[in-house]
C-alpha cells in the first residue's frame, strides 16, 4: 500500500500566485515596450533643428545637404553611420561626429582639412591641404587666403589624393610650413613656398625670398626672417634673406 501524499493548500496557492506574477510581468513588459516604441515615434522626437560646428570652408547648408539628414525625420531612426560616410566623401572633411540631442536636435561636428596652398594651373586653381592632399580644382580663390606652392607634379595629381612628387620629404616640409602659416600672427604673410629642392627650400613674403635651406629648425628660421622684416620695415621691398645656416642671417634688400 502506497503512502498517501498530502499537499499543503499553502503550497498550491503559492504556485498559483507565482504563475500569475510571471504572467503579469510578461504582460507588463510587453505593454511597456509597446508604449516606448510608440512614444519614440511621436512627433515630439522628430528632428526640428540641425546644428553644424567647426565648418570653415563648407557652408552649413551644404554639409546638411550632403548628410541627407532632414527635419521631420525621427531622431532615433535616421542612419548616422550613413550620414557620416557621405560627409567623409567630401575632400574638405577629414573627420566628423554626429550626435543626437534629445528631443529633436542633431549636431554635426566637422573636422576640416587645413587648407593652406594653391597652384595656378593655366587659370584653374588647385586647392591643397597642409597635408599635401589636392582638395579641389576651382575657377577662383578670391575669398581664400592661400600661399602659392611649387615643387610637385601638379599635372599628374588627382583630387582627393596626395600630390605627386619624387621626394616624400616634401610633404613633411609643406606640413610644417603650413602649420606656421596658419598660426602666423604677424603682419608679414607668406605668399609662396617652393620645395622643388628639399635641401634648398625658399619661402616668399611677397617679393622677398627667405632662403631656409632644409626644413630643420624651420620655425626659428622663419621667426628670424620675420624679425628682420619687422625691424627694418621691409614690407613691400625686394630682395632676399638667407637663414639657411647657423650664423647670423645675411640679407640683401632693394627698396
Amino acid at each position: 500500500m502506497k503512502p498517501e501524499v498530502i499537499v499543503s493548500s499553502d503550497i498550491v496557492k503559492g504556485k498559483k500566485l507565482n504563475r500569475k506574477f510571471k504572467r503579469g510581468l510578461v504582460i507588463f513588459i510587453l505593454l511597456a515596450t509597446t508604449v516606448v516604441i510608440l512614444g519614440l515615434k511621436l512627433p515630439y522626437f522628430n528632428i526640428s533643428k540641425i546644428t553644424v560646428q567647426n565648418n570653415l570652408n563648407i557652408p552649413k547648408e551644404s554639409i546638411i545637404d550632403i548628410s541627407k539628414i532632414q527635419n521631420g525625420n525621427n531622431i532615433f531612426y535616421f542612419d548616422s553611420n550613413l550620414a557620416k560616410s557621405l560627409l567623409l566623401k567630401n575632400e574638405y572633411i577629414e573627420n566628423v561626429s554626429i550626435k543626437r540631442i534629445l528631443p529633436s536636435t542633431i549636431n554635426i561636428d566637422v573636422d576640416e582639412r587645413k587648407i593652406t596652398y594653391f597652384y595656378n594651373d593655366k587659370g584653374k586653381y588647385l586647392v591643397i591641404g597642409t597635408d599635401g592632399v589636392l582638395i579641389e580644382k576651382r575657377n577662383d580663390i578670391i575669398s581664400m587666403k592661400l600661399a602659392s606652392l611649387l615643387g610637385f607634379e601638379f599635372s599628374k595629381s588627382e583630387v582627393g589624393k596626395k600630390l605627386k612628387c619624387n621626394e616624400n620629404r616634401k610633404f613633411d616640409a609643406i606640413n610644417q610650413i603650413g602649420e606656421l602659416i596658419l598660426n602666423n600672427n604677424s603682419n608679414h604673410i607668406i605668399t609662396k613656398v617652393d620645395v622643388s629642392d628639399v635641401l634648398n627650400i625658399n619661402v616668399y613674403f611677397d617679393n622677398i625670398c627667405v632662403k631656409i635651406g632644409s626644413i630643420e629648425n624651420v620655425k626659428n628660421k622663419l621667426n628670424m626672417a620675420i624679425n628682420i622684416l619687422s625691424q627694418n620695415a621691409l614690407k613691400g621691398s625686394k630682395g632676399y634673406i638667407d637663414v639657411s645656416f647657423e650664423a647670423n642671417p645675411v640679407f640683401s634688400i632693394q627698396k
